[in-house]
This record gives C-alpha cells, structure tokens and sequence, in this order.
C-alpha cells in the first residue's frame, strides 16, 4: 500500500494489525529463572518480532522476558505429578483471553473481574514444560509401556501385564507382600516348633538356646509383619 494513495482496504489490515499487535495466543519459550516453591518461572520469548519503525526501517527485536509465569504441573482430585525445571528448559507458553493477575495474587474463585483490560498479553503467560524441536527430541519412547523416571537413569516401565523398576530390561521378580509373607510365615512356625521341641529335650544351659531363639523369632515375625503392613503394598 502506497501511504501517498492508501486503500480501504490496506487502511482496514492497518487497522486489524494495529489491533492485533500485543495479542498473543502461544509462543515457545526458554527458562531464564525458577523458583521451586512457588513454581514460577521467568520465560524469554523465542521467537523476535518484526515491526517497522519510524523511519520506516524494518525492525527485528526480542520480546521481552516474562516474568512469574505459572508452570503448570499435571494434578487433580489431590495428585499431582512434578518434576525439577532447569534453567534452559523450553516450555510452551499460552496467554489468557483475559487478565488472571487478580486471581493469582488472591486466590480466590470469586475473583471474577479480570480488572484489567488487556487481552492475550504477555503478562497473561502461563507454562508449560516439555517442548523440544525436532533437533532435540527425546529418548524414542518405549513402543509398549507407559515411562516414568529420568531421560537417561531410572525408569519405572508400565506395560499391559508388568511393571518393571529401574527400566525396561529387568526381569527379576519382586517379592510379593501377602504371599511370600505367608510362606514365611509357614516356615518359621515350623522353626519355632522343632526349637521348641529340640529345647525341651536339653538340659540346662542348652534349654537356653531354644529360648532366645524362639524370642528373637517372635521379635523378628512382629517386626516384618509391622513393616509389610505399613511399607509393602501389591495387588
């Protein structure tokens, strides 16, 4: 559009640009600072933008950083998955159709009036963790289980019939709770009957050794059926 002869219709996408500019909806996003306890971020926007300034020289310029951005972590019904953000790590941010600094600072459900007027704006940004580009993916995800663990240490594999701790090459069985407990159970009894017997047919001191075995037994059965109960847990 010449601005010596403007159109409507260049007049109008001037107008509709003018409009626009300052809204946003998502922007890819690098961490600059985190704090953990209140899981806030500050973001550096990636991508620049492009504007033509007064001179009517085409600008390229960084967005400035977005600070006490919200992370937002999986959770409901009182569980929440979290895990560290690291200085560095890309997050995508996603602006808010209107102002959520109200009920951020508050708290409060009935916050309703966004009290301010802006919409789509920077300081609207929430985060969230995870987005890599195409040169950076992460490890090839398993073709049949759920993961959970680190990129490149301990893993926890879920797959259709097994859950596998540590990664997806254990093989080893766990020992389960109520029924090794059982077996344990049985054996020990069996024990304690054959000391029992055993001391009963000794004269002092050996009739001693049957009762310090049967009373570390005793210890020993209340101790692993305390700590099953409270500890172990399997289906």
């Amino acid at each position: 559009m010449s601005d010596r002869d403007p159109t409507l219709g260049g007049l109008l996408n001037d107008a509709v640009d003018s409009a626009l500019e300052g809204m946003y909806v998502s922007l890819r996003g690098k961490v600059v600072r985190y704090d953990a306890t209140t899981q806030q971020a500050d973001v550096q926007p990636i991508p620049k933008v492009r504007h033509v300034n007064e001179s009517g020289t085409p600008v390229v310029e960084s967005l400035p950083v977005v600070t006490s951005v919200p992370i937002i972590f999986p959770g409901g019904g009182g569980f929440c998955l979290t895990f560290p953000i690291a200085v560095g790590d890309l997050v995508e941010l996603q602006f808010c159709g209107l102002s959520i600094d109200k009920w951020l600072t508050t708290g409060s459900e009935s916050a309703v009036d966004p009290e301010f007027y802006a919409r789509h704006g920077l300081a609207d940004a929430v985060a969230f963790p995870g987005l890599r580009n195409f040169r950076r993916p992460r490890p090839t995800p398993a073709s049949n289980a759920a993961v959970l663990g680190a990129e490149t240490g301990a893993q926890i594999h879920v797959t259709s019939s097994q859950v596998k701790l540590g990664g997806p090459s254990a093989a080893q069985s766990l020992v389960r709770g109520d029924a090794y407990r059982t077996a344990e159970n049985t054996l020990l009894t069996a024990l304690a009957t054959a000391i029992t017997a055993l001391a009963g047919a000794l004269s002092p001191p050996q009739a001693a050794i049957g009762t310090t075995f049967g009373t570390a037994l005793s210890n020993f059965q209340a101790a692993a059926s305390t700590y099953l109960s409270t500890v172990s847990k399997t289906t």
